[in-house]
């Protein structure tokens, strides 16, 4: 087992709050014990648990030493230079922040930004940011001094003031049931969700009600429901307060979700994913075959297209399908418990005998997690267990951008499987709109039909969020419909639906591009992905942008 220290027993509630203010900022953060060990956070740490580094110079080790917090912006300047991480380090700014326990320094607390817009941000009001790492700090100080007292609401809500607005998905904050604060895009969203009734602003009085899927929630007044597809937070996470302080951050590129067609099945097959097109009966059978033969294999697909119920599928299709299958989200571990979790010799689930794991978004592991799952690779095979990776980005553009490892990538060499998009199956999409018809003629026991226009019209949409974002979209139109028949008119009241027909305007398409690439790609690296896929500069892609009016 790794070594634990004061910090660590709470990593579990630190890493809850880093999530939290990585989402708000636009910032990564790590958190470190007094040895310097890393025990919780997102960022592209230099500090691997269980290494002792106190011997280097970094800033980290020189904001313990001296007790004092340390703001740098570029990397012009006397601290930088000294750094033994100086080469390898991609930041534009950094911070840290000691956090202290009865006057003893019990670890610091790093914060990371390397995306040029957020740094514009940071410049622009430096004082919000320095503010917000210190409250942070505070936070986590008092966490682990176990004085749940001594942090209020009120702290929380000054940390996240003007973070909020300054956001481009659709985010509410909560207090006492009423929103404190939102940002643009949400009200737009919510009403898009009611069906065009619901509105909300500062000040409105709302209850969230969870579903038994953590991506569904429904907002309500006292007089509309609002179905959405978002993340769910009570602030400060798992704790007690006289104040009630929630967090909502919706999926702004998906169509808020209807019970309609929520699968509660486990125990999928292979037939279970249905399709009418050659290429994906063809797909179908390639990928048991291939997992009857390989023992890594990489599944890989755009958001939206269920690679867990795929894994789920294939694995129940094979020869192996009287093995456990174990599903593990590697966006939803600390660096840590996963390793605990995974590599313990006597407690890991590498101890186990004949089992399948699934770890989704492999991508999210840090580097030095990848490395100890390649070394990992004999004792997996001595015991008879098998990987199957799901990520949203093919893996050579996770090695290209430096997010995977190569000794990753040759671990699953060759075994890659792509999911393809709806978009590339059009026989396929006119099958999953009168597929979703029937399965609501028979839930809700009303007859509705959909016009050969309206039909067309949603077949020539390109789909980003694919068969997720196509069956939310039907709930929309068939929940809101009042007639009985689906038009083109009511296709073309659904939010952010636009046709997918030809076009040969350069501008008009260079922009789509643009804006399909910014959908796909989000979170403090966005603008530099989105660039590389797109094979321009950052800079160019932002003067494009500005041009377009995408910013």
């Amino acid at each position: 087992m790794l070594k634990r220290s004061t910090l660590s027993d709470i990593a579990e509630l630190i890493q809850n709050e880093l999530d939290v203010y990585s989402q708000l900022s636009g910032l990564s953060f790590d958190v470190l014990d007094e040895n310097m060990s890393r025990i919780a956070g997102n960022g592209l740490s230099n500090y691997i648990p269980g290494e002792r580094v106190q011997n280097n110079f970094s800033l980290a080790e020189h904001a313990k030493r001296t007790r004092q917090p340390i703001f740098i912006l570029g990397r012009t300047n006397s601290l930088c230079a000294r750094c033994d991480y100086r080469d390898s380090c991609i930041y534009l700014a950094d911070a840290a922040y000691p956090l202290f326990l009865d006057n003893r320094c019990a670890g610091v607390i790093c914060a990371h930004c390397n995306d040029t817009e957020v740094l514009d941000r940071i410049r622009a009001s430096e004082k919000n940011y320095r503010d917000l790492i210190s409250q942070l700090a505070e936070i986590i100080s008092a966490l682990a001094k176990g004085v749940i007292d001594g942090i209020n609401a009120s702290t929380y809500k000054d940390a996240v003031t003007g973070l909020v607005q300054s956001s481009d998905a659709p985010i509410i904050l909560m207090r006492n049931r009423r929103i404190s604060d939102l940002s643009e895009s949400a009200a737009s969203y919510v009403r898009s969700a009611s069906g065009g009734t619901m509105e909300i602003n500062t000040g409105s009085q709302v209850s969230v009600l969870l579903s038994r899927r953590s991506s569904d929630i429904t907002l309500k007044t006292s007089d509309d429901t609002a179905d959405l597809t978002a993340e769910y937070r009570l602030l400060p996470a798992e704790l007690p307060f006289c104040d009630r302080l929630e967090l909502i951050r919706a999926d702004r590129n998906v169509i808020p979700s209807k019970p309609v067609f929520q699968d509660s099945i486990s125990q999928v097959s292979i037939d279970y994913l249905q399709g009418t097109s050659e290429g994906f009966e063809a797909f179908k059978r390639s990928a048991v075959s291939l997992y009857n033969t390989s023992r890594f294999i990489f599944l890989e697909g755009e958001r939206g297209l269920g690679k867990e119920t795929w894994a789920r599928a294939i694995h129940n299709s094979s020869e192996r399908s009287s093995e456990e299958l174990i599903i593990l989200d590697c966006n939803s571990f600390f660096d840590l418990t996963f390793a605990n979790n995974v590599f313990d010799e006597n407690e890991g689930m590498i101890s186990r005998h004949h089992v399948t794991i699934c770890l989704k978004e492999v991508s999210k592991l840090s580097p030095w997690l990848q490395r100890k799952l390649v070394d990992s690779a004999p004792v997996l095979s001595a015991n008879d267990i098998r990987i199957i990776a799901t990520s949203t980005d093919s893996a050579e553009e996770l090695v290209r951008m430096n997010i995977m490892i190569n000794r990753l990538y040759m671990l699953f060499y060759p075994a890659f499987l792509r999911v393809p998009p709806i978009r590339e199956r059009h026989d396929d999409m006119e099958f999953y709109i009168d597929d979703c018809i029937d399965k609501y003629k028979v839930l809700d026991n009303r007859k509705i039909r959909i016009t050969k226009t309206a039909k067309a019209k949603l077949m020539s949409y390109t789909w980003p969020g694919n068969l997720m974002q196509l069956e939310h979209t039907m709930g929309f139109l068939i929940t809101n419909n009042t007639t009985g028949t689906i038009t083109d008119k009511d296709v073309a009241a659904v939010p952010d639906l636009t046709d997918g027909s030809t076009d040969l305007n350069l501008r008009q398409n260079e922009k789509s591009l643009i804006k399909e690439a910014l959908l796909k790609y989000t979170g403090p690296n966005g603008k530099l992905a989105a660039a590389q896929a797109l094979g321009i500069s950052k800079a160019t892609l932002y003067r494009k942008m500005k041009e377009y009016g995408l910013d």
